[in-house]
Formats: C-alpha cells, structure tokens, sequence
C-alpha cells in the first residue's frame, strides 16, 4: 500500500486541519473573543464566512447576547396597504418553533451589518419588491424593521419584542436606499 499523499489529499487536510482550528477560535470562551478573534484569523475572514465557520456569535460568559428578536420586511404597495413579507417556510428545521426561519433571517441581516447594508439589504429588498409583485399591485416600498427585547435575569419569562428600529427603506420605482441613520444611496 502507498503511504504517500497526493497533493489533493495534502490540501484537503490542509483545509479540513483549518476548518476544525477555526471552528475552536470561534467556540473559545475568551472575555473579549471578538477583538482577538478578528486580529487572528483577520485576512481569512471573508472566506471563513463563505465556508460557514466564521459567526458572531457569543457562546460562552462573560459576554451573553443581551437582546433577543426578529426582523419584519413590510412591504407597501401602490394602492396604500402594508404587509409583512414572510419567507416561504416557516421552520428553520423540522421541529423547530414556528417562524424560526424569520429569526434566522434576523441572525444573517444583522450579523456584520456594516458589510451588508451597502449589498445585502438592497438586494434582499429588491428580491422581496419582486416576490409581491402582482398583476394588480405593485410594491412601492419595502421596509426593514428589527424588533427586540431586552433579555431579563435568569429565571424571568422572555418578553416579546417591544422595541422597533427601522433598518432601511426602499423605495421601489427609484432603487432609492435609506439606511437608518439617513445614509442614502441609489441601489
């Protein structure tokens, strides 16, 4: 038997010894991982985000998440009404809570949101303006609003999202983009 490696074997262990090494810096409970973490692994960011393993989240103490929530996309349409554009499922994954696939949205919206606001948003929005058009109505703006709640101590109910911000506004006919804070752009 040949004990030697090809050079595709070499380099598929090469990325999987990767993956796994950034799959632990991204779990390690360090007190302030964010800042570490992005001089560590700063140049491949953008490609461990393509692979799956780079996230924001906080996992472990002393940093917990401190809000809990969801993102709405209201759509309003040239005859007045509004509604909320939903995704096509319901469930992130069989068994999951209903509406888990909005939260997921709401992880991937916010999560680097700084990098996304720019792209991201105005071709999710311009994708949901497409998704209601009709023969009848026509999308005129589309809406992004984060609901959150402050997540209590240990031991009190979560509340429900009591708090509204308004992400970014679309508005359909000009491709004019309204980030939040007043930033305009023509997308």
């Amino acid at each position: 038997m040949d004990s030697t490696l090809s050079v595709k074997q070499r380099i598929l262990s090469v990325f999987v010894i990767f993956y796994v090494f950034c799959m632990f810096m991204m779990a390690w409970p360090w007190p302030a991982s964010e800042a570490t973490k992005e001089k560590v692994l700063g140049p491949a960011i953008g490609a461990l985000d393509f692979v799956g393993v780079w996230h924001r989240l906080r996992l472990f103490a002393p940093t917990p998440p401190l809000a809990h929530g969801n993102v709405e996309f209201q759509v309003t349409y040239d005859d007045g009404t509004t509604e909320n554009w939903k995704p096509a499922r319901e469930q992130f994954a069989p068994g999951e809570k209903p509406d888990s696939y909005q939260r997921y949205y709401y992880y991937y919206v916010l999560w680097g949101w700084e990098r996304k606001m720019d792209g991201i948003w105005p071709a999710l929005a311009a994708y949901i303006a497409r998704q209601c058009q009709s023969s009848t109505r026509h999308p005129v703006w589309v809406v992004f609003v984060e609901n959150y709640a402050w997540i209590p101590p240990i031991g009190q109910a979560l509340p429900e999202p009591d708090h509204h911000t308004v992400l970014m506004n679309y508005h359909v006919p000009t491709g004019k983009v309204t980030i939040g804070d007043g930033q305009v752009a023509v997308w």
